[in-house]
């Protein structure tokens, strides 16, 4: 077997500033393969480590996309970002940030499966992603049935 094309990549703990990460998640059917979702919006939750000093603002710039099926395209699901001063109370290091976003109800879509990939396109030294995912129903079937009242 021969691999070519193959990049392997180790996380820089050291450097301040990180301009490109991606993470993808394993494929999903919600617990229940056979049912639609509606989903409604995400969420994330990061923190930021109080042991890492940063010299400047701490600052974080996401992009959270799906994808229904493995070889579909990714779709932009939003965005998460946010910035401030350490020292000025903005963030309290060490402790987690919490951000939901809903979906305007245009914007509401339907899965069976859902794979989600979040991007970061900047992001200052000493962060985490603790969490993210999708806030999301599960749609029931309705059938009919005629009965005959004979």
């Amino acid at each position: 077997m021969s691999v070519t094309g193959t990049i392997l990549r180790s996380w820089d703990s050291e450097s301040y500033n990180t301009e490109n990460f991606i993470l993808t998640t394993k494929f999903t059917d919600l617990g229940s393969p056979d049912t639609f979702k509606k989903v409604y919006g995400f969420y994330c939750n990061i923190s930021f480590d109080p042991l890492v000093k940063p010299d400047g603002p701490i600052y974080y710039n996401f992009t959270l996309c799906y994808r229904k099926y493995p070889k579909d395209e990714w779709r932009y699901l939003g965005d998460i970002a946010g910035g401030g001063n350490a020292e000025n109370g903005v963030f309290n290091l060490g402790e987690a940030l919490n951000t939901t976003k809903k979906l305007e109800s245009g914007n509401y879509f339907n899965v069976k499966n859902i794979q989600l990939q979040l991007k970061g396109t900047a992001v200052s030294g000493g962060f985490g992603v603790n969490d993210f995912g999708i806030i999301y129903r599960s749609i029931r079937e309705t059938s009919t049935e005629e009965h005959d009242e004979s």
